[in-house]
């Protein structure tokens, strides 16, 4: 079976970290929870970090796609087993392996710890949360019910997400197809048109 690396928390909020055998990240969640642990992060071991430095290489943000659903999902949880807001984001820091990602969960920890809400904290950002992720964070304090409101965005984002990976997986065929008549059309007009044009020539 794959081992599993996995974050927990225990019941008295210490972050434990350790390695597991399973057969999905489902059971290792299962497993942590029947002893009694808060699972905040389960990957597969494998999964190194080459593969984030490369990604990082692509991405202006640090926060978007699956890691934005992953950030907004675990906060969601820590918030909801009673962790205080600035506890949760002090463990979130430990879990990104990348250092954009590190220095903006830092950032919004050290504003909310002298005193800006959560969503203003984000907001400070210059744009890795969008707008839509902000007010809906704002909305959450408003009525008190942040945990539910964090929950309700990363099923959103994660179904937007999956939505788009759908379109692009629909657009590429037409787009291969484009492509590849394109090149054929100049390979007619560049090369197998001017032979004929030539051949005509010479009957005359």
């Amino acid at each position: 079976m794959p081992l599993y690396r996995y974050k927990a928390l225990n019941t008295r909020g210490e972050v434990l970290e350790g390695q597991m055998e399973a057969a999905g990240d489902g059971e290792v969640v299962a497993r942590l929870q029947e002893q009694g642990h808060l699972p905040v992060e389960a990957k597969l071991a494998s999964d190194g970090g080459e593969r984030t430095s490369l990604r990082s290489l692509f991405k202006a943000r640090p926060f978007s796609g699956e890691r934005l659903v992953q950030f907004t999902q675990q906060l969601a949880t820590l918030l909801g087993a009673g962790q205080p807001l600035d506890r949760s984001l002090t463990i979130l820091l430990e879990l990104p392996e990348d250092d954009k990602a590190r220095r903006t969960i830092a950032d919004v920890r050290d504003a909310v710890r002298g005193g800006a809400p959560l969503s203003a904290a984000l907001e400070r950002q210059h744009g890795t949360f969008s707008r839509l992720y902000v007010n809906m964070v704002r909305a959450g304090e408003a009525g008190g019910s942040m945990h539910e409101t964090l929950q309700r965005l990363a099923d959103y984002l994660e179904r937007s997400a999956a939505l788009r990976g759908r379109v692009i997986n629909a657009m590429i065929y037409p787009a291969i197809l484009v492509v590849v008549v394109g090149f054929a059309l100049l390979f007619l007009m560049g090369f197998v048109v001017p032979q004929f044009a030539q051949m005509y020539e010479s009957l005359d």
